[in-house]
């Protein structure tokens, strides 16, 4: 449905792009994104989502986790991006994976950077 852009009901503006999407399916998985198109918000309105801060590399990324069929590399290569957006919108299996995933190879080139996003996205460890 996401690759082929079947019956999409929403679009997804990014700072490079846009991609189509489902209410339905971003909203069985976000409260955010449940709230968002429960109320009359302007997405409601005007049936699209604007995420500035976010690369279409990295939105695809994230929808391709929404939907279930992200890639361990493409999950890999976005997943500051992915915590980004797990924390925003209230994905909670997704910032934990994130978090797994970040902590698994910290070193002494990148240990500044994690201690940086794990103060701003609240991460315990």
């Amino acid at each position: 449905m996401l690759s082929e852009g079947i019956h999409t009901d929403i679009v997804i503006n990014t700072s490079d792009g846009s991609i189509g999407a489902h209410r339905a399916v971003l909203a069985a998985q976000s409260p955010v994104f449940r709230s968002m198109f429960s109320h009359n918000l302007k997405e409601k309105e005007l049936s699209t989502v604007n995420i500035s801060d976010m690369s279409i590399e990295a939105c695809q990324a994230f929808l391709n986790y929404i939907y279930g069929n992200i890639q361990q590399e493409e999950f890999l290569s976005h997943r500051l991006g992915l915590l980004q957006a797990a924390d925003k919108y209230d994905i909670v299996d997704l910032k934990e994976a994130c978090h797994e995933s970040l902590l698994e190879d910290i070193d002494t080139e990148n240990v500044l950077e994690r201690l940086q996003n794990a103060s701003l996205y609240r991460l315990s460890n």
